[in-house]
């Protein structure tokens, strides 16, 4: 996210906008409608939106959820790795259940979206039973 942050405050909102419309998808249409929303925002909205991320840590509220829990990865994603233990021990009144998808990395909904939505009509109807 340094990278991002430093690239917006130097005004290079163009090719922000043009490395995520790539490392999301391979097809061409959502790229450019990718490409065309991340120029839609003002720079400072999108600088402070990187900001904001790289800030974020919800691990204290996890013991509130109350629903059942769905998680779904890449598995060739290098960031999930890296929380998930201390991310389940903090899950402990629902049940969390975790899907694991091959051949893709952190971009699983731009990567894999008919598995994807395959996976959540699943859990929905599961959940609804």
């Amino acid at each position: 996210m340094r990278l991002e942050i430093w690239t917006l405050a130097l005004q290079g909102k163009s090719l922000i906008a043009f490395a995520l419309s790539r490392v999301h998808t391979s097809n061409k249409a959502t790229r450019n409608k990718i490409a065309t929303s991340v120029k839609s925002v003002q720079t400072h909205v999108l600088k402070r939106w990187f900001e904001l991320g790289k800030q974020a840590d919800y691990r204290e509220s996890l013991p509130e959820l109350s629903a059942p829990l769905l998680l779904i990865y890449g598995k060739r994603d290098p960031y999930a790795k890296s929380y998930q233990e201390d991310f389940y021990s903090r899950v402990t009144r629902v049940p969390v259940q975790f899907v694991y998808i091959d051949g893709v990395g952190h971009q699983v909904p731009t990567k894999r979206s008919n598995e994807l939505n395959a996976i959540l009509r699943q859990f929905a109807k599961n959940v609804g039973d």
